[in-house]
């Protein structure tokens, strides 16, 4: 049987082992949930043995296929991103020389071989996108510096690192977050935090090296790394800012952004994911909160503007129950539907769906 999305013809669901983050700290989720052509896609780092699987699941049907090893044990050391570019699969994660790339061409079961795109570019999880006609990865060095690649579709090698931070884009010298990147109308955008309890926006038009940098929100805040995203024709950045959860918005072109508060939360939120749906923004975040024995538990939540600049109204994906011990949920759109993946240790996760935002559960792996 299959599940009944808001178009009762398709049937797709999501979900991605990523780096978990204690409400204000830790890893980010990177984009590590797709739609690729007909498929939905997600990858797994299993952390026990380092090694990365891929995912996918034909839109319109219930089953999953096997895992198809992209990296073998020992040669995925972080979260891995995930996205189409052009008629590929595109992954990057962090191996063990540096910052590997793995791509797979649409409708091939073989994974290319690890291209290695930085031997600097070691820290965190790195984010991957297309923008223009190349792929992007944006990835933390070890001194907190964010430095930019990009490929040409067609390629075979890296460009040089650009870095993003500091004097090259005018933004202060110190440590930044790990990125999210996405492009935004021409140009590619990157949001990380900064140093001070900063947040920061980057951006670089699609053609050119320079990049440009705007802080965004107010500084001495405690955030949780960003996601960034196009929604409409505005830029939105969602980030945990102590506790609350909240959105910045720039009118693409613009200069200003403007602060909107989507939920508040006595113990905080984790690193958020969003993204558009239809006409909708859609974001998804754990809320952290103790229960009555005084255990960490976490409650999974969306949050849909109904349409884009309504207010938000909270849709609660999965109730409290203990930590999951990794990752935060990553959200996409698949087909016009929204759905939200929680990772596991193991590789294995869960996965939510939703109709007329009742949100369903299931099991991969």
């Amino acid at each position: 049987m299959l599940k009944s999305y808001r178009n009762p013809l398709l049937g797709a669901a999501a979900f991605l082992a990523l780096g978990a983050s204690l409400c204000t700290s830790g890893p980010a989720s990177a984009n590590a949930v797709a739609q690729v052509s007909n498929a939905t896609v997600f990858v797994s780092t299993d952390e026990y043995n380092t090694s990365l699987d891929f995912y996918w699941q034909a839109i319109g049907s219930p089953n999953w296929g096997g895992a198809e090893q992209v990296a073998a044990p020992g040669n995925a050391q972080s979260d891995a991103a995930v996205a189409q570019v052009a008629n590929s699969t595109v992954i990057a994660v962090q191996g063990p020389n540096g910052l590997d790339y793995y791509w797979q061409a649409v409708g091939s079961p073989n994974w290319s071989q690890p291209q290695l795109v930085s031997t600097v570019a070691t820290r965190g999880t790195p984010d991957i996108a297309q923008a223009g006609q190349s792929t992007v990865i944006a990835a933390q060095t070890q001194s907190g510096q964010i430095d930019f690649f990009y490929q040409g579709i067609g390629g075979s090698t890296w460009s040089p690192a650009q870095q993003v931070t500091g004097p090259a884009s005018g933004s202060p010298a110190g440590s930044y977050g790990q990125p999210s990147i996405a492009q935004v109308g021409n140009s590619t955008e990157i949001a990380a935090t900064g140093p001070n309890g900063t947040l920061w926006m980057f951006w670089q038009q699609i053609g050119t090296t320079k990049w440009n940098a705007e802080q965004v929100g107010s500084p001495d805040q405690i955030y949780t790394n960003p996601a960034i995203a196009q929604v409409g024709e505005q830029t939105v950045i969602a980030v945990g800012v102590n506790d609350a959860l909240d959105t910045y918005t720039q009118t693409i072109g613009g200069t200003t952004w403007t602060p909107y508060q989507v939920a508040t939360s006595e113990d905080g939120f984790y690193d958020p994911s969003i993204t558009q749906v239809g006409n909708d923004e859609v974001i998804a975040d754990y809320n952290a909160e103790l229960n009555s024995a005084g255990q960490a538990v976490t409650a999974l939540w969306s949050y849909v503007e109904t349409p884009v600049g309504n207010p938000a109204v909270a849709y609660q994906v999965a109730p409290y129950a203990p930590l999951w011990s990794h990752g935060d949920p990553t959200i996409a759109d698949v087909d016009g539907s929204a759905v939200i993946g929680v990772p596991r240790v193991d590789g294995s996760g869960l996965f939510y769906w939703e109709s007329g935002w009742n949100w369903h559960p299931e099991t991969v792996g």
